[in-house]
Protein backbone atom coordinates (compact mmCIF):
# COMPACT_ATOMS: atom_id res chain seq x y z
CA UNK A 1 0.00 0.00 0.00
CA UNK A 2 1.37 3.66 -1.18
CA UNK A 3 1.64 6.26 1.05
CA UNK A 4 -0.65 9.56 -0.10
CA UNK A 5 -0.15 12.65 0.91
CA UNK A 6 -3.56 14.52 1.55
CA UNK A 7 -3.65 18.44 2.69
CA UNK A 8 -4.80 19.07 5.62
CA UNK A 9 -8.43 21.69 5.24
CA UNK A 10 -6.59 24.83 6.58
CA UNK A 11 -3.92 24.45 3.87
CA UNK A 12 -6.73 24.19 1.21
CA UNK A 13 -8.54 26.70 3.05
CA UNK A 14 -5.79 29.34 2.24
CA UNK A 15 -4.82 28.16 -1.37
CA UNK A 16 -8.18 28.97 -1.74
CA UNK A 17 -8.48 32.24 -0.54
CA UNK A 18 -5.32 33.64 -1.71
CA UNK A 19 -6.27 32.07 -5.13
CA UNK A 20 -9.86 33.84 -5.23
CA UNK A 21 -8.41 37.26 -3.49
CA UNK A 22 -5.52 37.95 -5.92
CA UNK A 23 -8.66 37.56 -8.91
CA UNK A 24 -10.36 40.00 -6.82
CA UNK A 25 -12.62 37.24 -5.90
CA UNK A 26 -15.23 37.13 -2.48
CA UNK A 27 -15.40 34.35 -0.21
CA UNK A 28 -19.30 33.77 0.97
CA UNK A 29 -18.94 31.22 2.88
CA UNK A 30 -16.35 28.51 4.86
CA UNK A 31 -17.63 25.81 6.70
CA UNK A 32 -15.72 23.09 8.39
CA UNK A 33 -17.62 20.08 10.28
CA UNK A 34 -15.63 16.91 11.14
CA UNK A 35 -13.97 16.18 8.12
CA UNK A 36 -15.85 18.18 5.22
CA UNK A 37 -14.74 21.57 4.35
CA UNK A 38 -17.28 23.92 1.95
CA UNK A 39 -15.87 27.20 0.34
CA UNK A 40 -17.55 29.18 -1.61
CA UNK A 41 -16.56 32.38 -3.70
CA UNK A 42 -17.86 34.89 -6.51
CA UNK A 43 -15.96 37.46 -8.29
CA UNK A 44 -17.59 41.13 -7.70
CA UNK A 45 -17.88 41.58 -11.98
CA UNK A 46 -21.25 41.99 -12.63
CA UNK A 47 -23.23 41.92 -16.28
CA UNK A 48 -26.97 43.42 -16.78
CA UNK A 49 -27.58 40.89 -19.54
CA UNK A 50 -31.41 42.33 -19.79
CA UNK A 51 -33.14 45.39 -18.04
CA UNK A 52 -33.15 44.56 -14.26
CA UNK A 53 -31.78 41.34 -14.80
CA UNK A 54 -27.70 40.68 -13.64
CA UNK A 55 -25.41 37.92 -13.62
CA UNK A 56 -22.67 38.28 -11.36
CA UNK A 57 -19.20 36.66 -12.81
CA UNK A 58 -18.25 33.31 -12.04
CA UNK A 59 -18.21 31.28 -8.53
CA UNK A 60 -16.75 28.77 -7.44
CA UNK A 61 -17.73 26.12 -4.58
CA UNK A 62 -15.20 23.60 -3.04
CA UNK A 63 -16.30 20.50 -1.04
CA UNK A 64 -13.80 18.64 0.48
CA UNK A 65 -14.68 15.62 1.97
CA UNK A 66 -12.27 13.22 3.91
CA UNK A 67 -9.60 12.23 0.44
CA UNK A 68 -11.94 13.40 -2.25
CA UNK A 69 -11.95 17.49 -3.64
CA UNK A 70 -14.67 18.64 -5.94
CA UNK A 71 -14.65 21.71 -7.63
CA UNK A 72 -17.81 23.06 -9.03
CA UNK A 73 -18.34 26.63 -10.96
CA UNK A 74 -21.42 28.31 -10.90
CA UNK A 75 -22.93 31.75 -12.01
CA UNK A 76 -24.82 34.10 -9.83
CA UNK A 77 -27.87 35.51 -11.48
CA UNK A 78 -29.95 38.28 -9.68
CA UNK A 79 -33.49 39.36 -11.10
CA UNK A 80 -35.43 42.41 -9.93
Amino acid sequence: MAATYLPISSDIEAIFWESFGSHGGIVSNCVEFQTQLVICSTTPRVLEIRPQNFVQGSGVALRVVADEIDVCPYVVRQIF
